[in-house]
């Protein structure tokens, strides 16, 4: 049998585009410059119809030996075995080689636009096993000696790209094989003849011709010929497809002959799959002085012009595109349309104007070539959306960015990049900012950076950056923030930032950084003013780590694993502002530590495990604004620790083991407006202890063990607006103690053992909008306790003993939107309950003692959506109750005595869910437009129906 060459197995999807070529040094690959014509009863080919294809020729004596095809203006694509033979020895050396290019007639030797060239160089793949019976690896590239020009007789074939493939499983794509193998006389043909081939699946091939099985590789696929069969010396040629371009798809490694060694008519052949060495024949062009054509989709792309903004940024005059259908991995710009509504100065905008371009919502694999050439000023390029809706951009290309000389900010946010090529942004060499947010990043080149001087600001946020190489960023001497947060770095090189003098921002939080930072990782940033490292699992942290930093403003340290900090941390740094050094494992802190930090306005020591605080920790922290000591175990705190924090507007005490506060502790605090002193062990506040605050807004003292409040413990503070006194031990709520506080939105007096409750309790609240008395033991309700608050939107009565409720108790709550009665002893309600309360959405009634409920009761509620009625005892529900309640989406009876249902619930348009369950008359039906269960029934109709065979009178 004798051997010719093939390829492996890929589907080429070519199904909506055009198909075209990248420029090789100023032609396009795979161009044909001839107008076909029918030739009938031959495959005899045309002058110029196959201008890249080559013809191999050894020296001495000179012989025709194989076919090849130009890939670059010095490179030739040949089979290997052409070169190093089967079972043989013999290499071939590139003395002993020369090349025919444009050549059509083999025996013309003044051949118009022919050109022969030597050979300098030789390269056969490694993998080339020329005494194994498998033909893998069998390629091979001729560097030749000297550049060939371009014309209509020499062109390059392009190569694949890497497109959306099926490797292993090529089905019916149909190629031609161009040669000037041997013919029927036996010797090589004049002129070189084609022939049509159709790949086809592998499995399919073999079982048909068994004995290719022993030359065929992974890296192969199989071909039958459709008019002919590849024969001897067609070795080395191509399987070429086309649409509108030719690519070259696999090198003729295999042929079936006969016993005579002669091709066998219409057979299989087995051909070198080209995409399989891709990679290969890329680096081993450029490594030697060429540039490969790759086959290329040209897009059309649709713009709506204008003016942009988001997220309030302003693009200036922008190109958007939305519903992108680009799925190929090479892609080139064959046209821009939309239209230019703009005018100014009688100007209409053109390309020429946009400002930005927005690849906006679709699918995009990589981003077209061509940009440059359509929107020559373009300075903002975004491929995604705010809403990190992925358009699934996976690759860029250095070429996709070229000519975008005036491109200053590059946003690719919420995509599927894993990958950058190290020289992707080298012609990008006015770049100030880089936003890779939210891709998938695995990896990236110390190269990547290194043409981009006037970078200021780099985002690599949100991907899986485990190492950062050493010299990442050593050209960007003019970088001012650098976003590296929720990654996986683990280690971080010293001298990273070392050439950065000008970087003011950095966030390396949320990765993996373990035990120690070096120690002099911001040692040449002089003006760094902002540090994030939180959410890392550093143990330690030099106490020069910030030395040389003097501008500091900003340092988080949160969430990571420090049990010290030392002293002198923050010595030299005098303009700091915040700290933060919460969720750690601090036992103690030095009273020195922000001695010199004079303008820090916010320190967070929330959840360590601090058992004191010494009396002078904030003594020079004069500008102190914000304090969280939240989640502690602080049991005392000296009155005079807060003494010189005259701007202190919040303090979180919250969570710690607190039994009383000196009386004084705020009395310098004349601007605090927040303070938080929830999950305590609180019994008793003394009445002074916000004498002095009188800008209290919000204090929460919920969930500690008060049993009693002082009558004017809140009377100064007259801006207070929201108040938590929820989970205490609290009988009883002076008339009075809220009588100060006019501008009282929130109250929650919840879980607590209130008795009574006097009716002139929220007199003076006229903005009350939120009043909570859920889960005390209250029997009933003033009257008139609510008859000043108009503005009240939530009321919360549940869970108290409430036995009776006066019919006009909400009469003036107009606004009132939500209200909970549930889990009382309620056996009857007043038909006018809810006569005045229009807006009412939410009505909780459940779990109470209601035998009846009088059909009119919700009758001016139109907006009401959500009823809960469930665990009373109501034997039958009228038929008009919910008549004038046309939205409404929920109602829940479960648990009562119904005998007899009269409601039409096939009326409610708008009703979701409906439970009838655990009554008498019917035990097991629930409505539920959104389940699938069996349990629960979909169909309205359905569910009526059973209503009303089971609960009729």
């Amino acid at each position: 049998m004798a051997i010719v060459n093939f390829y492996n197995t890929i589907i080429f999807f070519a199904a909506v585009y055009l198909f075209h070529c990248n420029r090789v040094n100023g032609m396009e690959c795979g161009s044909v410059n001839v107008a076909r014509e029918l030739i009938l009863g031959g495959n005899r080919t045309l002058r110029t119809e196959w201008p890249f294809i080559v013809a191999v020729y050894e020296t001495r004596p000179t012989k025709y030996i194989c076919g090849g095809t130009l890939i670059s203006v010095r490179h030739v694509l040949t089979a290997a075995h052409c070169i190093h033979r089967r079972h043989s020895p013999v290499r071939l050396t590139p003395e002993n080689i020369e090349v025919r290019l444009g050549a059509y007639n083999l025996t013309t030797e003044n051949e118009e636009g022919a050109v022969q060239r030597k050979v300098t160089a030789i390269h056969v793949h490694l993998d080339w096993k020329p005494y194994d019976d498998k033909y893998d690896a069998d390629i091979a590239i001729l560097v030749l000696s000297d550049n060939v020009t371009y014309s209509h007789f020499i062109q390059p074939i392009c190569v694949p790209a890497d497109v959306d493939v099926i490797d292993g499983a090529i089905i019916n794509v149909t190629g031609t094989v161009v040669g000037w193998g041997i013919g029927e006389s036996e010797v090589n043909e004049e002129i070189p003849k084609k022939l049509v081939a159709r790949a086809i699946n592998n499995s399919l091939c073999y079982r048909t011709e068994p004995s290719l099985i022993q030359y065929a590789s992974l890296r192969s696929f199989c071909a039958k010929g459709v008019d002919g069969t590849p024969n001897k010396g067609d070795s080395g040629g191509g399987f070429f497809v086309s649409d509108s371009t030719w690519l070259q798809y696999g090198i003729i490694s295999a042929i079936n002959t006969n016993d005579a060694g002669q091709a066998v008519a219409n057979s299989f052949a087995i051909y070198t799959n080209v995409k399989s060495f891709k990679q290969w024949i890329v680096e081993t062009v450029t490594q030697t002085g060429g540039e490969v054509g790759e086959w290329t989709t040209k897009v059309s792309l649709a713009c709506s012009y204008g003016y942009a903004s988001i997220n309030g940024n302003h693009y200036g005059y922008t190109c958007v595109l939305d519903d992108l259908e680009i799925r190929t991995e090479r892609n080139k710009i064959a046209s821009v349309s939309g239209s230019h509504h703009v005018m100014v100065d009688d100007h209409r905008k053109d390309n020429n104007d946009v400002d930005s371009i927005i690849f906006h919502s679709g699918s995009m694999f990589t981003l077209p070539d061509g940009l440059g050439n359509f929107f020559k000023k373009l300075r903002l390029l975004q491929i995604g959306n705010s809403n990190l809706t992925t358009i699934g951009l996976n690759h860029i290309w250095r070429s996709s960015l070229k000519d975008l000389e005036n491109l200053e900010v590059f946003n690719i946010v919420g995509n599927d990049i894993e990958k950058l090529d190290a020289d992707c942004f080298w012609d990008l060499r006015k770049l100030r900012i880089v936003n890779l947010f939210h891709n998938k990043l695995k990896a990236i080149d110390e190269q990547t950076f290194v043409t981009n001087e006037k970078l200021r600001h780099v985002y690599l946020s949100e991907n899986r950056l485990e190492t950062l190489p050493t010299n990442l960023f050593r050209q960007n001497v003019l970088l001012e923030s650098i976003h590296l947060n929720s990654n996986s770095i683990r280690t971080i090189d010293g001298n990273i930032f070392t050439f950065n003098t000008n970087l003011a921002f950095v966030n390396l939080s949320t990765n993996q950084l373990a035990a120690t930072l070096p120690r002099n990782l911001f040692k040449n940033n002089l003006l760094l003013e902002f540090v994030k490292l939180h959410g890392n699992s550093i143990a330690t942290v030099d106490e020069r780590m910030f030395e040389t930093n003097v501008r500091l403003k900003v340092v988080s340290l949160s969430s990571n694993r420090l049990k010290f900090v030392p002293q002198d941390l923050f010595r030299n740094n005098l303009l700091l502002e915040s700290i933060f050094l919460a969720d750690n494992s601090l036992l103690t802190i030095d009273e020195r530590i922000f001695e010199r930090n004079e303008k820090l306005t916010t320190i967070d020591l929330s959840s360590n495990r601090l058992e004191s605080m010494p009396r002078n920790l904030f003594e020079n922290s004069f500008e102190l604004r914000r304090l969280n000591l939240h989640n502690n175990s602080l049991e005392t705190m000296d009155e005079q620790i807060f003494r010189t924090n005259i701007q202190l507007i919040s303090i979180d005490l919250s969570s710690n083991r607190f039994e009383f506060f000196p009386i004084n502790l705020f009395r310098n605090n004349l601007l605090l407006q927040s303070a938080y002193f929830q999950h305590n062990s609180l019994h008793a506040i003394d009445e002074p202890i916000f004498e002095k605050n009188e800008k209290l807004t919000s204090i929460d003292l919920s969930s500690n063990q008060l049993k009693i409040l002082p009558q004017n413990i809140f009377r100064n503070n007259l801006l207070l607006i929201k108040l938590n006194l929820f989970n205490n031990s609290l009988t009883a709520l002076h008339e009075q103690i809220f009588e100060m506080n006019i501008e009282l939105v929130k109250v929650n007096v919840s879980n607590n053992s209130l008795t009574s409750i006097s009716p002139e309790l929220f007199k003076t609240n006229l903005n009350l909008k939120i009043v909570l008395l859920s889960s005390n033991r209250l029997e009933s309700v003033p009257r008139h306790l609510f008859t000043n608050n108009s503005l009240l939107v939530l009321l919360g009565l549940d869970s108290n003993l409430l036995t009776i409720i006066d019919g006009d108790i909400f009469e003036t709550n107009v606004n009132l939107e939500a209200i909970s009665l549930e889990r009382n002893r309620l056996q009857t309600l007043p038909r006018n309950l809810f006569k005045n309360n229009p807006s009412l959405i939410f009505i909780s009634l459940g779990f109470n003692l209601l035998t009846t409920i009088d059909e009119n009761i919700f009758e001016t509620n139109v907006k009401v959506r959500r009823i809960f009625l469930a665990g009373n005892r109501l034997e039958y529900l009228p038929r008009n109750l919910f008549k004038n309640n046309p939205l409404l989406e929920l109602v829940i009876f479960r648990g009562n005595r119904l005998v007899a249902i009269e409601i039409d619930f096939t009326k409610f348009k708008n009703v979701n869910y409906i439970s009838l369950s655990e009554n008498i008359c019917i035990n097991d039906a629930i409505y539920d437009k959104q389940s699938d269960s069996n349990d629960k029934f979909r169909n309205l109709t359905e569910f009526q129906s059973l209503v009303s065979k089971n609960c009729t009178l």
